[in-house]
């Protein structure tokens, strides 16, 4: 046989069996935005439990609900910080070309919409916690 054949079936074998070799691909790293996520919900999670915390042990007397939600957020406010800030880091991974700056401000209306839900479970809260004190 000709060399140039022979070196053609073996260039063809390895092909061959390069093919039919089914081992699973490497692992891949992790994601680094799936690390963040799971960052900014465990942050949104203590977030929301720092405020519902307060309304369902704090004294509330006959203050108005909404105005004692108000100070549990305010009094909450390093976990609000610290988790606008994170999401402002999720959301750069996403959308690298965005400034700082406007990853901040994504970041906080973000947030704000969870508080509206977060206020609202307060003042929830702290009203039928109100009611329960009045029916006694």
């Amino acid at each position: 046989m000709d060399r140039s054949v022979v070196l053609g079936v073996a260039v063809i074998s390895t092909w061959a069996l390069a093919a039919c070799d089914r081992s699973s691909p490497p692992a891949r790293p992790p994601v680094q935005g799936a690390a963040v996520r799971a960052e900014v919900d465990r942050l949104t999670l203590a977030y929301s439990n720092c405020v519902d915390a307060k309304a369902r042990t704090r004294p509330i007397a006959d203050e108005v609900a909404g105005t004692l939600a108000d100070t549990f957020e305010a009094e909450c406010a390093p976990a609000r910080a610290t988790l606008a800030a994170k999401t402002a880091i999720f959301y750069r991974i996403g959308h690298p070309r965005t400034s700082p700056g406007q990853a901040a401000n994504v970041a906080d209306a973000s947030v704000k919409n969870l508080e509206d839900e977060i206020r609202s479970r307060a003042v929830i809260a702290i009203v039928e916690r109100q009611n329960a004190a009045k029916a006694k």
